[in-house]
């Protein structure tokens, strides 16, 4: 019975041709519509969801006000606002920092005996240990033993990718990091995995937070400096009491720093 109604729709579309192609490719083009359509919806939802704790993380973020009303938005800090709420609030657990250098113009050069591989190097941060227990950041070779040490170095797939060959190992090498600043050297500690595209984050390259010296003022602040700034809590719902907290001491800081 099946192969009689398959003889039957090949009658049809050879008896109407032109009405059976615009059926065929209506149908082809509403299907390609229905999966982009789901395949972005879904991109969305899961924008930032890998995380495994993803509602407890947040990010800092500051609203300027004049005459009560809002005349703009911030979410550069100094450093110092990060592990200061910490330490009044028993509310957060953690934090963590990235400072960006990308205005630098880095680039980083690997020298060997076979000759001098140079690139633009986008996506280089400053940060710490703390980043990978907030974020699930997979760490695919090497450890972070070593990166709350100065010039040290965690790399992603895609920057191994472009200054080692597949049967190199990048654990344990120096690169060198060129910019506006000079040019330091850094031994890679780590190679983590790509970040996915659905995610706010990007950054290709973080060094260690204390290499900060090696680009600014050793003495930290509250207000200078270009960080973005991420607190893990342990109770999404109590953010009011968190913020009770947080307020008063940023204000006092920051009019001090």
């Amino acid at each position: 019975m099946i192969r009689n109604y398959i003889f039957t729709v090949i009658r049809q579309i050879r008896k109407n041709k032109t009405f059976s192609f615009v059926n065929i490719v209506g149908l082809g083009v509403g299907m390609a519509a229905c999966l982009l359509i789901a395949q972005y919806v879904y991109f969305h939802l899961n924008f930032d969801q890998f995380h495994s704790e993803s509602d407890h993380i947040y990010r800092l973020q500051a609203e300027t006000t004049k005459d009560g009303e809002s005349i703009g938005t911030t979410i550069s800090f100094g450093p110092l606002a990060g592990p200061e709420l910490v330490a009044q609030s028993p509310l957060v657990s953690n934090y963590t920092r990235f400072w960006s250098i990308n205005y630098m113009n880095n680039s980083i050069i690997r020298k060997t005996e076979k000759g001098v591989a140079t690139f633009d190097q986008p996506g280089v941060f400053l940060s710490e240990k703390n980043t990978f227990e907030i974020f699930n950041l997979p760490i695919v070779k090497g450890s972070l033993d070593k990166f709350g040490e100065p010039n040290k170095m965690v790399i992603d797939e895609w920057t191994a990718g472009r200054y080692f060959l597949p049967e190199e190992d990048p654990i344990g090498q120096n690169l060198e990091l060129s910019g506006n600043q000079g040019a330091k050297m850094y031994e890679v500690v780590a190679v983590m995995k790509n970040l996915p595209e659905n995610t706010h984050l990007d950054f290709n390259v973080l060094l260690s937070f204390d290499s900060y010296k090696n680009y600014f003022r050793p003495n930290l602040t509250w207000t200078s400096g270009n960080n973005l700034i991420y607190y893990k809590v342990e109770d999404p719902s109590k953010t009011d009491e968190i913020l009770a907290t947080f307020e008063p001491m940023f204000e006092k800081n920051a009019g001090e720093s």
